[in-house]
């Protein structure tokens, strides 16, 4: 990118800012008018009309949208190859803000930021209603100059009663909880799920079950029983897994539509329950020799 010259700076804002689209009586027919320099592109003349409240043409121009006091990017990519200038300006007023990399305004929230090498990046910091508007990134391509227009639509932030409404309209997020725990020869697996109180879910809400990230077969019932209980605000998905092992260590995980996803390690301790069977056989034997 080669160093702007006064000279050539003087060339192109006279150019820049003598467009022949500013000033003009903007109509559908306008990129016809015996006076303009060259024919507009779709977006560009889509561009101006927004500028002058015709909203109706919105398809080729490029238009971003941020909230009051959100920054903005209008990004300008132009052709790698070749020695451009590059200048922004401002429909509304006709103002040069940026040429080259120098800045043209007072205002110093407008800033210009040239990124890989060809995308020249006009920034607005704390956008405010006023820089709602067209701007228009003007390279000097030959034969005739390369317009980029694109349009910034500034809103203003919802407010929080607004966004609470918001909120509320959309599908309750239900919570769930998986607890496990040992019942004689059977691990017990239940995932509890909250459900509305208003009797919308009268069906059983479907739940995947799954250990250490693939799916359970819960349809061997040898091996695991499944069932589901309805409490007032909640449901109770168990499943029970027979003569567990340790080869039914794992993650286990319960979660299904609009269900969040529950987990819990799972450590079978096959020698407490031997443990218990033993300790039983010993009370017995004891007491049958008292009995004797």
């Amino acid at each position: 990118m080669r160093r702007i010259s006064a000279a050539s700076l003087l060339i192109l804002c006279a150019c820049t800012l003598h467009h022949p689209v500013f000033g003009q009586q903007l109509t559908e027919d306008a990129s016809t008018n015996v006076g303009f320099r060259q024919k507009l592109s779709i977006a560009e003349r889509e561009c101006l009309l927004m500028e002058r409240g015709n909203h109706t043409h919105r398809h080729m121009s490029r238009t971003i949208t941020v909230y009051r006091n959100d920054p903005a990017y209008l990004h300008c990519k132009i052709p790698v190859q070749g020695d451009h200038l590059v200048a922004w300006t401002r429909v509304s007023d006709e103002a040069l803000l940026t040429a080259g990399q120098k800045s043209f305004t007072s205002d110093a929230r407008f800033q210009v930021s040239l990124r890989a090498h060809n995308d020249w990046v006009l920034i607005v910091r704390r956008v405010e209603k006023t820089d709602e508007g067209c701007y228009l990134c003007e390279v000097n391509t030959e034969p005739t100059s390369t317009i980029h227009p694109v349009f910034l639509r500034v809103q203003e932030k919802p407010s929080s009663e607004a966004a609470e409404v918001a909120e509320s309209s959309m599908p309750h997020k239900k919570s769930s909880k998986l607890l496990a725990r040992m019942n004689g020869d059977e691990v017990i697996l239940n995932c509890t799920i909250e459900i509305d109180g208003n009797g919308e879910h009268k069906n059983p809400e479907e739940v995947k079950w799954t250990k250490d990230g693939k799916q359970i077969k819960i349809e061997d019932s040898q091996k695991y029983i499944s069932k589901v209980k309805r409490g007032s605000n909640v449901l109770v998905h168990e499943l029970r897994i027979q003569s567990p092992s340790s080869n039914d260590d794992g993650y286990y995980a319960c979660e299904g539509f609009n269900i969040p996803k529950s987990a819990q390690m799972v450590h079978v301790n096959t020698n407490s329950s031997k443990s218990a069977s033993w300790i039983s056989s010993i009370f017995v034997f004891f007491l049958s020799l008292l009995l004797l």
